[in-house]
């Protein structure tokens, strides 16, 4: 197949090996037939003393072997000077077309051992050896063909789709008739019905509830960036940051770019890694099926077996031959099948299938890694090499926590040398390092900044011995289905007791299922433990016992891949944040994990299955134990996965989980209704936890969401709330969060509900009782969208109990205030706290004249910052607090801001005239800006209100 082929010192008779056919074509009269040989060993067959091989040392030469190879695969072949012997080893089909009337007529030798026909003369032997390449006639032939076949059946389509008809009712059920009984051939099989229920049953985990898929912060950001790809046309050489900081290779925007390039809805993204999970699922089993169970069907490595069955097994020296074992079928469909059940069901290989981020994608190539690697190690195959390299590139190209693969495979190389091909290694190593140079690129550009990051923080958690031991205890959670309550927080003990605390007997039912720690995932974390050290010692049984002719690898593999994370946990520095090791960092380890799982329970059935325990009457209720334990505990992963997907859609879990898609995706939806049916909406102003669109979490989700289709203005929301109030134009308020202040003024200019989104039972946050009466509080948690008719500027203006026009050279014009010219600090005006009162100041500002660098300053979180004093006759400060409440990005001409600050009174402060000081700092760099005069003259600093008169 190869097509190489040894190159020998001396041309007097060629070296021993493998040849191809010879066959003697001759006309049906000739006394002598046709004889063909194929395959057959040169030892086989008598040789004389003067032709024998003098020196059967063969040279290296790389250029004769790269040359056979291409060779042998274009179909070219050595056309030698003279009609002499060949060279020595195997060589190709050498044709003497002779006349069918001649007395002997020309052999024909393809691939035949050159002992075979007569050797000619002394003086007809070759004295310039080296081959010309020449196309075959044969090849050509074989080119044509395929040629002619195609443009057949080019004829063939045009001839049926160019005059179309409608199929006949007999060809329809003829092809229904076939089509159903090649599906019930396959259906009788038990395996397969088996294999279909557990495949679906995957596919309806994976599918079922796209809309509950997580959606934050860090999915908004990857597909952010996959949508540049798409639609703005920019390719990036870098992917989204990692908890550590360190920027990631790209690969990962472009996968999701491809179900970009359809919609920018994330259950089209999620979808698609669902189904390529679901594909996975189906190779791992294809391959356990294959390889493993007790004496699983399978190949082996240097062993001779010329009588196939028999006991008697030698070690051949010298030769390496890759022969198919039989073996026991029902072990290696038990242990198949179990570990696709197993991880079809599993809630956490579940909730990273569904995943957006890189381990959606990791879990899969994972497995189609391991796929390649058992092809090329284990049935050695040449292109299992290329495919694993090139499938192990692209997992490092798309997330960093593909490193302990890439450890693993240079492991497996050093343990298992003879069966490396290194040349195909080459291959695969020169595709994959295709897909780096973008990313190598930027690092070059940027002084390798960020893997000089990940090798210093490897180094750190090469000395952190808690990383061992988070890294175990992460990889057994997520084998195990443990640490699901640490999803649903704030809401975990209405999933630890089911919804069912208030009745005593369905409290009972729920205790049973749902209590902590529970019984079935605390059982199956230890026996995956237990599985680690158990195919451990079938690595080292089946190197030990060569004679039971099992290939030690298939377990070395699974020991080394589980031992892995748990002696070099350091791998894992570039995914692994402070908080410790998550079970999305330990995605690609998953599937050795069901794998040796299912591995230990198969091995508990053959253990008493054996013939010295079978006869005892204990033995069969032992299996049977053993094989309802299995089928629990794929039953309790299927309710687990369904009753988290179930308590995710009806309850709070932003704490853990997060808030799903299917609330996002219906307040989109109603600011999209909005916006196209009433007029004056295409500007919607938002009070969400944060402003800022490419940092915080809500604001990322509505300009995703909302992109290119409505215009969203966020106001911050906090100690400083601010408003724009609906002067010369049409105000529509969408409140995601409470604001107590902003409530009550929309209700003095007689909002309208338009619209509302009831989120889950999300906690509300603690209300200072400055900010808000307990009549303004609610106990539901509600998205609104609220709509106040525009009115008049100057009507608007009146009311504003202080009014003045003050302005900075920044671009805003104070132009009145809300605070009472004489107060009495007492409990009927200011709310009091530990450190004194607390007082609210209501400015009113605009824009006009914004200088230009202003916006560009308004791309940081926050670029300017206002202040406000509190001084005393002295010009002592004695109360402060700042926050404008608006990002510079979003300052227009035309706007009326209204914005609050709370002042702290402190407990002290005496009786007598006070004034505000109002100004405006950059928060680059502490520079003040200037209040101005009409003409732009410079002022002072801050803009002075007051006198204000305080009795106590």
């Amino acid at each position: 197949m190869v097509g190489w082929r040894p190159r020998f010192r001396e041309r007097s008779a060629p070296a021993e090996g493998l040849v191809g056919a010879a066959t003697h074509d001759s006309d049906p009269d000739n006394e002598h037939t046709s004889q063909q040989v194929q395959g057959a060993l040169v030892s086989d067959l008598p040789l004389s003393a003067e032709e024998r091989v003098g020196d059967p040392r063969p040279s290296s030469g790389w250029r004769q072997r790269v040359r056979g190879r291409v060779s042998a695969v274009l179909g070219w072949r050595p056309r030698f000077r003279g009609h002499g012997a060949p060279v020595e080893g195997v060589v190709e089909a050498a044709t003497h077309d002779s006349d069918h009337d001649s007395e002997h007529p020309s052999p024909q030798v393809q691939g035949a051992r050159v002992s075979d026909p007569p050797l000619p003369a002394e003086e007809e032997r070759v004295r310039d050896p080296r081959p010309l390449l020449r196309l075959k006639r044969g090849a050509l032939l074989r080119w044509k063909g395929g040629v002619d076949r195609l443009a057949g059946l080019c004829r063939s389509w045009r001839r049926r789709w160019g005059g179309w008809s409608p199929p006949s009712m007999w060809w329809l059920t003829s092809r229904w008739r076939r089509l159903v009984g090649r599906v019930g051939t396959y259906l009788r099989d038990p395996e397969h019905r088996i294999l279909l229920s557990l495949l679906v049953l995957a596919a309806i985990l994976r599918l079922a509830y796209l809309d509950l898929i997580p959606f934050g912060r860090d999915q908004v950001r990857h597909l952010a960036a996959a949508w540049q790809i798409v639609g703005q046309g920019q390719l990036p050489m870098v992917g989204v940051e990692t908890p550590a900081g360190i920027l990631p290779p790209p690969l990962l925007s472009y996968l999701l770019a491809v179900p970009l390039l359809v919609g920018r809805d994330p259950r089209m993204v999620a979808g698609m890694v669902a189904l390529l999970n679901v594909g996975a699922l189906l190779a791992l089993y294809r391959l356990v099926r294959r390889h493993y169970g007790s004496y699983a069907e399978g190949t082996l490595r240097g062993w001779d077996t010329r009588a196939p069955g028999s006991a008697n097994i030698t070690r051949a020296s010298g030769e390496v031959n890759s022969t198919r074992i039989p073996g026991n079928a029902s072990s290696a469909r038990r242990v198949a099948l179990l570990a696709l059940g197993l991880m079809a069901v599993a809630p956490w290989p579940v909730l990273l299938a569904r995943d957006i981020g890189p381990a959606g994608w990791l879990l899969p190539l994972s497995i189609f890694w391991m796929y390649a690697l058992f092809v090329a190690l284990v049935e050695l195959k040449p292109w299992g090499w290329v495919a694993c390299c090139v499938l192990l590139a692209a997992m490092l190209y798309l997330d960093l926590a593909a490193l302990p693969l890439a450890a693993l495979t240079v492991l497996l190389m050093i343990l298992y040398p003879r069966r490396v091909r290194w040349l195909e290694i080459a291959i695969g190593l020169c595709l994959g390092a295709v897909l780096f140079l973008p990313y190598l690129y930027y690092q070059n550009l940027h002084r390798l900044i960020d893997l000089r990051l990940l090798a210093r923080e490897m180094v750190r958690d090469a000395g952190e011995l808690q990383r061992h031991t988070q890294t175990l205890r992460a990889l057994v959670a997520a084998l195990s289905g443990q640490g699901l309550e640490a999803l649903v927080a704030p809401s975990t003990e209405a999933f630890l007791l089911g919804d069912a605390a208030g009745d005593t007997e369905s409290s009972v039912v729920a205790l049973l299922l749902h209590g902590a720690p529970n019984a079935l995932n605390w059982l199956q974390g230890w026996l995956i433990i237990l599985s680690i050290p158990t195919v451990s010692v079938l690595a080292v049984r089946a190197w030990s016992r060569w004679r039971e002719r099992q290939d030690s690898y298939k377990y070395a593999v699974l020991a080394l891949w589980l031992w892995l994370p748990l002696l070099a946990p350091f791998f894992l520095a570039g995914v692994t944040d402070a908080q410790g090791v998550s079970p999305a960092a330990v995605a690609v380890f998953l599937p050795a994990g069901f794998v040796a799982l299912a591995i230990m329970l198969d091995r508990l059935l053959l253990f008493f299955e054996r013939s010295t325990l079978a006869r005892h009457w204990w033995a069969p209720m032992w299996r049977l134990l053993v094989m309802a334990l299995c089928l629990v505990l794929i039953l309790w992963g299927a309710y687990q996965t369904t009753y988290l997907h179930g308590f995710v859609g009806e309850h709070d879990v932003s704490a853990g989980y997060g808030i799903p898609y299917r609330y996002w995706r219906r307040t989109a939806n109603l600011v999209r209704r909005v916006a196209l049916d009433q007029p004056g909406a295409g500007e919607i102003w938002v009070y969400a936890e944060g402003d800022d669109p490419t940092q915080d979490e809500q604001p990322m989700v509505l300009d995703y969401l909302l992109a290119d289709q409505v215009r969203l203005v966020f106001f911050r929301d906090g100690d400083h709330p601010a408003m724009f109030l609906p002067a010369g134009r049409t105000g529509y308020y969408l409140l995601l969060n409470p604001s107590p202040l902003v409530e009550n003024t929309l209700r003095q200019f007689g909002a309208q509900n338009v619209g509302e989104v009831r989120f889950p039972d999300r906690a509300l946050p603690a209300q200072d009782p400055a900010e808000s009466s307990p009549a303004l509080l609610r106990e539901d948690s509600v998205v609104r969208l609220q709509r106040v008719e525009a009115r008049d500027v100057e009507r608007v203006l009146e009311l504003i109990p202080t009014r003045g026009l003050w302005a900075l050279d920044a671009g805003l014009r104070l132009v009145g205030y809300d605070w009472p010219s004489h107060m009495t600090l007492g409990p009927t005006f200011l709310a009091t706290s530990s450190t004194g009162t607390l007082a609210p100041l209501a400015t009113y500002w605009t824009f006009s004249d914004i200088p230009a660098d202003i916006y560009e300053v308004g791309r940081n979180a926050e670029g300017h910052r206002l202040f406000v004093y509190l001084v005393d006759a002295e010009g002592a400060i004695r109360a402060h607090c700042g926050g404008l409440g608006l990002a510079e990005r979003y300052w227009q001409p035309g706007y009326l801001l209204k914005q609050w600050c709370v002042l702290p009174i402190p407990a002290d402060l005496s009786t007598g005239e006070y004034r505000f000081l109002v100004g405006l700092s950059r928060v680059a760099d502490g520079n003040l800006s200037l209040y101005v005069d009409e003409y732009g003259r410079p002022l002072g600093e801050a803009i002075p209100l007051g006198p204000l008169t305080i009795e106590r």
